[in-house]
């Protein structure tokens, strides 16, 4: 089990922040705070965060990025938007911070605004069982937006030079790499996630534009032996964690 942050009644504090997620679905969990730290950050302009929950990479790319980013984020669940935008009230960059309750898929086609930078941590659960809340449904089964419409979506968001940074199961990337190509996104960077020294890995961490390029390839391993992390995942993650690992 990995302790992602100080766990206190329904909030999960970081050390420029806390989430709030007691109205939202899917929790904070480790897949959201590793894109938070990796996915790319533009120098100015705007970034989107797709099926944003309780806000947490939003507020993740907030603390990362300068003062001429704008953090737009969307999220269908009105729960998750109540505690999304009360995170984002309470945080330091309010102010660079947008909340929008919407589908995805209505989101894409009635805005104009192209955004240098997209993060998602999409609904995976494609070969699995479907989860039994409803909510969980929506939140993370491809029945509710499928990778297909994602990357759809995307492309039609996505600036010329932008980038799109996703994490997916590592038995979902030959699907996900096919969509992006049929999509016209071409793969610029990846990492591929494994939990401990001598697993395979469970998720991959990937950057997509529309420019083709050489692409950048790595691995992280999260613990080099159980409770000891390694120091990739300790240099990742340290502006974000209050607890010391070591």
């Amino acid at each position: 089990m990995i302790e992602i942050a100080y766990f206190c009644s329904m909030s999960f504090r970081f050390k420029q922040f806390f989430v709030e997620d007691g109205r939202t679905a899917m929790k904070v969990g480790t897949d959201g705070v590793l894109l938070g730290a990796w996915g790319g950050i533009p120098s100015n302009g705007r970034l989107l965060d797709v099926g944003c929950g309780s806000g947490l990479i939003a507020l993740m790319s907030a603390q990362r990025s300068s003062e001429n980013v704008i953090v737009d984020a969307v999220e269908i669940d009105k729960g998750a938007v109540n505690d999304a935008k009360d995170n984002f009230d309470v945080s330091p960059w309010r102010n660079r911070l947008n909340i929008y309750c919407d589908d995805f898929r209505t989101f894409a086609t009635s805005s104009s605004i192209k955004y240098e930078a997209i993060l998602s941590n999409p609904p995976y659960f494609c070969n699995s069982l479907l989860p039994e809340k409803s909510g969980r449904i929506i939140a993370r089964h491809t029945a509710s937006l499928g990778y297909d419409e994602l990357f759809c979506c995307v492309a039609r968001l996505l600036s010329p030079t932008g980038k799109f940074s996703m994490i997916t199961p590592a038995d979902c990337y030959n699907d996900v790499s096919r969509i992006a190509l049929d999509n016209s996104l071409y793969l610029t960077r990846s990492t591929y996630v494994i939990s401990r020294a001598g697993c395979r890995p469970k998720r991959i961490l990937s950057e997509w534009g529309g420019v083709a390029s050489d692409c950048i390839m790595g691995k992280l391993e999260i613990e080099k032996s159980p409770g000891i992390y390694s120091d990739e995942y300790i240099s990742l993650v340290k502006d974000f964690y209050i607890k010391p690992f070591l």
